[in-house]
């Protein structure tokens, strides 16, 4: 389990255990952010009983800059990551990592590469 940095605003953000049922609720109402970010919709599932709202409202973001972020909607900007990885306690790697086993930065909402990425292979 990782560590909370910073102060809880909530109760419900708080790990006091969660059983089975509730982990499997918390699970179905995250939806597609698990299949955008498996690690860390797991870590809101466990951690935040899968309420995207109250983990937007502990890191101290907008809950549609969150929603809108992890269903991928738009891009996430930096400080939105940073903000998520200091609460989350998650490395980059762990919190943004997908299913297809890379991270999404290269690719944008239709899941189609990003040119100007391959354009400047020395980049």
């Amino acid at each position: 389990m990782h560590r909370f940095q910073g102060e809880l605003k909530d109760a419900e953000a708080e790990p006091k255990g969660i059983s089975e049922t509730e982990l499997a609720r918390a699970r179905k109402r995250l939806g597609k952010v698990y299949q955008n970010y498996p690690v860390l919709a797991e870590w809101i599932a466990r951690n935040c009983r899968g309420n995207l709202s109250g983990f937007a409202r502990n890191v101290g973001l907008e809950y549609d800059a969150v929603s809108a972020a992890l269903y991928g909607r738009r891009r996430m900007d930096l400080s939105l990551i940073r903000k998520i990885l200091a609460f989350t306690g998650l490395t980059f790697e762990e919190a943004f990592k997908s299913q297809k086993g890379g991270d999404e930065r290269a690719e944008d909402k239709d899941g189609k590469s990003d040119k100007r990425a391959k354009a400047r292979p020395g980049v």
